[in-house]
């Protein structure tokens, strides 16, 4: 039997969408990776820093840095202690643009991973350039973020996204019913996944789709 191959995935398209709904609920959808660099990570990227606060972590930030504490400096000048916020918390209320996150040392990453199972109150977008299979975020994050998208194949910025600038709240959307959950459920012990991260993100992504 023969006929017209399927389209292969718009890799761009796929990551704009994920954008747009990360950008409804940050915190509840933890964050977005971004394999690949250029214009089409650049565009995507541009999406979140207009929608919501960003803060740019530098690949090796220091503790103090990451999480506050005695400014050195300014306590000299001042003669007295004086001190400086953390990147975590200037996060709040917006996201954590992690570059080079391939790179990220375990330690660090670990500190992320345990301001987001507290209260963080920020998304994480991780930009990964890794090329090798093996060259990825470490695994405490992208555990704890709903969306990887792969832009390192994209040609074309030609498109059209889903502009949900004007929708509800995902508060307003209903509550999935058993039957939804109890499916959700089936699906992810048929596919073998062994964490309830995933399901309660792929619930959340289609309350914020709805």
């Amino acid at each position: 039997m023969t006929g017209t191959p399927p389209s292969p995935p718009d890799g761009l398209a796929e990551a704009r969408l994920a954008a747009q709904l990360f950008i409804l609920a940050p915190n509840a959808l933890g964050g977005i990776a971004l394999r690949g660099g250029g214009p089409a990570r650049d565009l995507v990227l541009d999406m979140i820093r207009n929608a919501l606060p960003a803060r740019r972590m530098p690949p090796h930030v220091d503790e103090a840095r990451l999480l506050g504490g005695v400014d050195i400096v300014a306590s000299l000048t001042a003669g007295k202690p004086v001190l400086q916020s953390g990147l975590l918390t200037e996060a709040e209320g917006g996201v954590l643009i992690a570059p080079m996150a391939e790179r990220m040392a375990d330690a660090l990453a670990g500190r992320l991973a345990q301001a987001m199972d507290g209260d963080a109150g920020f998304g994480l977008v991780l930009l990964d350039d890794g090329i090798e299979a093996d060259e990825r975020p470490p695994a405490a994050l992208t555990d704890r973020i709903a969306f990887g998208c792969d832009l390192s194949s994209v040609t074309s910025l030609d498109g059209q996204c889903p502009d949900y600038s004007d929708r509800m709240g995902l508060q307003e959307v209903e509550p999935a019913s058993d039957e939804v959950l109890t499916a959700l459920a089936g699906v992810a012990m048929a596919l073998g996944v062994g964490s309830v991260r995933p399901l309660l993100f792929a619930l959340t992504t289609a309350r914020a789709h709805a």
